[in-house]
């Protein structure tokens, strides 16, 4: 078996999976199920492949939706405060974190749970490897660090939590990025959250294939990544979101995810709120549970 058919987390024998076109395959480890491309290089730097994608000059399938959210950040955090590993990650670190404390969001994109933490009272920094969203945050007064975690010096900051929200997908080296923020903050806890992403062929879409991702998640293999790294495991939850996808398939369908605007969110606002009074008749009615489309890990050093 070749060097690019061993699993990059558990070093597992490989089984191919689907070819991707333009790239090569995905590969699945037959023990701790982990998805990834074969190869799992990226063709650029992630500073400079990112930093255009913001721009909105990437020449890569998949990657336009980045310059979306720059220019509709406002939008993306009244929609994401609802999804339910963000909610789950805050009500950890209200319960285990003192107000005050310093949080480092790694890979922190437009800086929506930055300013959550700093709602909620926590002193938040980021880094971010996209310069675009580097200057507009730190315009917003927020510090962050422009470049990779294996870029920050020793004594920058000493954060009593690092967190880390749909990374995981991006990496070259996953066990190593964990590793790296293990030994650069050695006294902080870790929450990672990642997308728990095995699509099928009929919802594959671009986004989901390299080089936007190079690895599909699930919670064995980020318990097992993270174990690996020499974290301790506190929490593995797969939480369910109450998120858009609630609304009504047929109004989703007339207001696609590009094209919606502040009413489209007060609006299911509205819906969430009146759900349960108008369908009260059918609350013991029971449906199959959802899969959820988050893995939340949090370990400790």
């Amino acid at each position: 078996m070749g060097l690019d058919h061993v699993c990059p987390i558990c070093h597992g024998e490989s089984v191919h999976d689907r070819s991707v076109p333009n790239w090569g395959e995905m590969r699945c480890c037959t023990s701790c199920k982990l998805v990834f491309a074969n190869p799992m290089t990226l063709p650029e730097s992630p500073e400079s492949l990112f930093s255009k994608a913001y721009q909105g000059l990437s020449e890569y399938v998949g990657m336009e939706d980045y310059r979306y959210r720059i220019n509709n950040k406002d939008i993306i955090n009244f929609r994401t405060r609802t999804w339910g590993a963000y909610i789950q990650a805050m009500a950890w670190l209200k319960a285990n974190v003192p107000r005050g404390s310093v949080v480092l969001d790694i890979g922190c994109g437009v800086g929506y749970y930055l300013a959550a933490l700093r709602k909620k009272g926590f002193t938040p920094v980021g880094l971010e490897v996209a310069k675009g969203p580097v200057d507009m945050l730190t315009d917003q007064g927020f510090e962050v660090w422009h470049g990779t975690v294996d870029s920050v010096p020793h004594n920058w900051k000493q954060p009593e939590v690092c967190i880390s929200f749909f990374v995981m997908h991006h990496l070259q080296d996953p066990v190593g990025f964990l590793a790296t923020i293990r030994n650069k903050f050695p006294t902080a806890s870790l929450v990672v959250v990642a997308w728990n992403q095995y699509p099928s062929p009929q919802k594959l879409t671009a986004a989901s294939l390299p080089p936007r991702a190079l690895a599909w998640w699930g919670s064995h293999s980020l318990r097992k990544a993270m174990e690996k790294a020499g974290y301790q495991l506190e929490v593995v939850s797969e939480p369910i979101a109450p998120s858009e996808f609630e609304m009504p398939r047929i109004i989703r369908r007339l207001f696609p995810h590009k094209s919606r605007s502040w009413w489209y969110y007060i609006l299911l606002s509205i819906y969430r709120a009146a759900k349960p009074v108008v369908f009260w008749p059918l609350k013991f009615w029971k449906r199959p549970r959802a899969r959820s489309n988050t893995v939340l890990v949090i370990g400790k050093p």
